[in-house]
Formats: structure tokens, sequence, C-alpha cells
């Protein structure tokens, strides 16, 4: 019988042994190297515990497959034999300062019954109103909420020497100030493939792991290599989202091309980044 103490992620130490922690995955991404065609790097997800506290936790390159053979997302596990180092100082997604490295010695128990729910998501939101102090800020990314209202067909821009899609989305919030949200690269292409038309009405969105960028006077919101996106997650704030937009039935709007004319992009990072360039 397996006695050994679960410990709060909130009690989680960088470089500390730690037994055991009873989780749920609530989020699986990777990192790819920029330039390559789906070259994995290593796997991250977040976990979240009973008491609502998340942390990173991700593999090396060389225990890649080994991992995403074992966990998937949604389902909770106990989760042995890891090991905790201090997270990196940008890049952030959750505010806990510790990251968890899975490795082919880890060992996962999958729970079919947890005792103490777990939250299926775990989300750094903010608002729009918080939202300037993060300008341009890569300490930790940013998730938003907010209702669906118009979506940009996908538009290839070339990086360098290579294309990249894009695809722009706008968003309100539960006051109905509208957000715009630009998407590059894979998470806009898997965006665009959906059938939103098939979808219920109000469409409520959350996505992660964004830049916050100043354009033109406003602000803008630009996914990196981290982001993903939830369509109506099970989460708190998404009854207060359907409630207040019960009664809005119009489609989901088609943006326009933007157009473009003398401005130039870059690709800049590992992150997978974009910015301007006279």
């Amino acid at each position: 019988m397996d006695l050994a103490e679960v410990t709060p992620i909130v009690q989680l130490r960088p470089y500390t042994k730690m037994e055991k922690i009873k989780v749920r995955v609530c989020r699986i991404w990777k990192s790819n190297v920029p330039g390559t065609i789906q070259k994995h790097v290593n796997l991250h997800c977040i976990l979240v515990d009973e008491m609502n506290h998340a942390v990173e936790a991700s593999t090396k390159d060389i225990d890649y497959e080994v991992i995403a053979s074992k966990i998937e997302a949604g389902s909770s596990y106990e989760i042995m034999n890891f090991r905790t180092i201090k997270i990196r100082g940008q890049y952030k997604v959750v505010p806990h300062e510790t990251q968890i490295i899975l490795t082919d010695t880890t060992v996962f128990k999958k729970l079919s019954n947890v005792f103490s729910p777990i939250p299926r998501h775990w989300f750094f939101l903010q608002d729009c109103n918080s939202l300037y102090p993060h300008l341009d800020k890569v300490d930790i990314l940013t998730d938003v909420i907010g209702h669906l209202t118009a979506i940009q067909h996908l538009e290839p821009k070339q990086i360098n020497q290579r294309i990249v899609q894009k695809c722009d989305v706008r968003i309100e919030n539960i006051r109905k100030e509208e957000l715009s949200i630009t998407l590059w690269a894979e998470v806009a292409e898997r965006f665009s493939s959906l059938s939103l038309q098939a979808s219920s009405l109000p469409i409520v969105i959350v996505f992660t792991s964004l830049k916050v960028r100043p354009y033109l006077q406003n602000i803008v919101l630009n996914s990196t290599a981290y982001s993903l996106f939830f369509i109506d997650p099970d989460i708190p704030e998404l009854n207060s989202y359907k409630s207040m937009f019960s009664n809005s039935k119009d489609p989901v709007k088609t943006l326009p091309p933007l157009q473009v004319n003398s401005m130039k992009l870059r690709f800049y990072g590992q992150q997978g980044e974009l910015q301007s360039m006279n």
C-alpha cells in the first residue's frame, strides 16, 4: 500500500524532494523549434489540485514521447518520482515559482474517482481594465475570456523566409467591451478549422498564454507558442457570460482581410511571437 504523503501544490518548492502530488492535468501543449516542422522540444502541461492551485510541468525532449503516452488532458493522477526546479523568469503561464520536471522514471497512477473534486480548468484570467500594466511584459502571459463576435479568415504572412498563417478574432467581455486577439501559426489554423456555425449561441471562449501589445493606440492580444483556446469551459465565469449574452442570436461576423501595405513582419524568439517593423 502506498502511504506516501500528498504534497499540496502551494507547498512545492524548487530543488526539494516531494513524494507525491494528486492533481488533474487541465491542459497540455508542446513547444517546437522555430523554423522546423513538428520538431518536438518538450511537452508542457498545467497541473491543478483540489485547492485550485496550479503549477506548470514539463519534460526534456528525450522524455517527450514517454510522458505524452502516459497522461491526457482532463484526467486526474497521483504523480511520484518527479523533480522540481525554479521556473523560468519569463513566459510563465502560472504564477507559481516552482516548475515540475517529468522524466521517464516519473510514475503516474490514474485516478478513476477523486474524493475531493479537482477543477477541470485553471486560467490566469485578466479583465480588460487590468491589461495596460501587462503591455509588452513577458514575466507572465495572459488568459482572457469573452463572447465571440467576429473572426477573420486565415491570412498568410511571410515571416523571414517562411509563411505563417494569422487570424484575427474579436471578443467582448461581460461589460460588452470589445477586445481584439491575433492568433498565429498552429493555434490560428486550429481555430479557423472549427465549425462555429454548428455551435450553439452564445459562444464563450478562453484564450490562454497571450502577449499584451499596443497597436494603433489600442490593446491587441497576440498568441504565443504556449497559447490554446477552450470553448465553453467548465468554469464559474461561464454562467455569467451565458446569462449576459443569452439573447445574442446574431451569427459570428466575418472580418474583412486586414490591408497591410508597408508593414513588414519579423519572427523572433523561441516563444513564437511576432512584431511589426517599419
